[in-house]
């Protein structure tokens, strides 16, 4: 598992005064046996020269396991948002020494933005981003994200029909074999949490037209919340939501775990199950970054708030993840 970025809470002493200041990291991280593997699980962080991205959190990053690159877009940084791209050449260490670039798209670029969602198509190589703090519901879409094979260049789609209101630290999910985004939850204008599951057909720009579909699922639903992490089990059409956090009508930290069947909207009828994981589990959180390994079936979750001024480091595994 490779780490970029992010933020922490450092308190100062000013003027005798206790304060606290966001500091946002530009430094890169790689755990080794992440899944809980045999052999030991060690953090090294990634000795990269030359130009880097600045320091920043609330960016997306996506990773294109056959070249091994990993892309982040845009993000928070210091006291305005950016809409850069970043290409992170062998991203786990291997193959190479590890090397920023930064992409140079042609077309007119999304606006400035964090708190949206992003996922990686690899068999087309394209980045497509959702949402975000412009507070627009618009997707656009990257060609050549990983910076290989062409010019890369965004567009943006044209979605017909109804779609998602507007929205920031939603989820976004992707179903390659189906070609269908899948996004979850986040806060919308007036502080509101919809709760709801759309996705999005097409949603790489190829294929046919782009359309929405609101999902409707069976079962009790998860309380509504942002901040949370989804990761998507292909094999199964299933969805897996971990922790997040809302504002109201109560300040709420999660660490439930629920799953979403037939997530894509195909073979069946969507249901969402909470999970009962054995053991003890993770603090509540926020803001925190996981993975899925199909492999061993597990999610891998890093780090989060448990408050406004107090971060993690901590690495837990879920296995089993999305069946019990």
């Amino acid at each position: 598992m490779t780490v970029f970025a992010g933020k922490t809470n450092e308190e100062r002493i000013v003027d005798g005064v206790l304060t606290s200041a966001d500091l946002n990291f530009d430094d890169v991280w790689l755990l080794e046996n992440a899944d809980g593997a045999p052999g030991p699980s060690a953090w090294t962080s990634l000795a990269i020269t030359g130009p880097a991205p600045a320091g920043r959190h609330m960016h997306t990053a996506v990773y294109d396991l056959t070249n091994n690159r990993m892309i982040i877009f845009g993000g928070h940084v210091g006291s305005v948002f950016e809409n850069d791209v970043w290409v992170l050449q062998n991203a786990n260490g291997l193959g190479g020494a590890p090397t920023w670039s930064k992409l140079a798209p042609a077309g007119t670029p999304p606006p400035v933005r964090e708190w949206h969602s992003a996922i990686y198509d690899a068999a087309t190589n394209r980045m497509i981003v959702f949402s975000g703090t412009t507070l627009d519901n618009e997707v656009w879409v990257l060609e050549h994200a990983n910076g290989l094979g062409g010019t890369p260049a965004w567009s943006r789609l044209v979605v017909t029909g109804p779609a998602p209101i507007a929205r920031r630290g939603h989820s976004a999910v992707y179903d390659g074999a189906n070609n269908r985004m899948i996004v979850f939850g986040g806060r919308i204008t007036g502080g509101l949490y919809p709760g709801d599951v759309w996705v999005l057909r097409n949603a790489n720009g190829l294929g046919g037209a782009q359309q929405w579909l609101e999902l409707s699922p069976t079962g009790g639903a998860p309380p509504a919340r942002e901040d949370h992490r989804a990761v998507y089990n292909a094999s199964e059409n299933e969805m897996l939501v971990f922790a997040g956090w809302r504002a109201s009508p109560t300040d709420q930290y999660f660490n439930d775990v629920w799953v979403l069947s037939h997530a894509n909207g195909l073979g069946g009828t969507p249901a969402w199950t909470e999970l009962t994981p054995a053991a003890t589990a993770p603090a509540k959180r926020e803001l925190h970054s996981a993975v899925y390994n199909p492999g061993s079936d597990s999610m891998i979750a890093f780090g989060g708030s448990v408050t406004p001024t107090s971060m993690l480091n901590d690495v837990w595994i879920l296995l089993n993840a999305t069946s019990e």
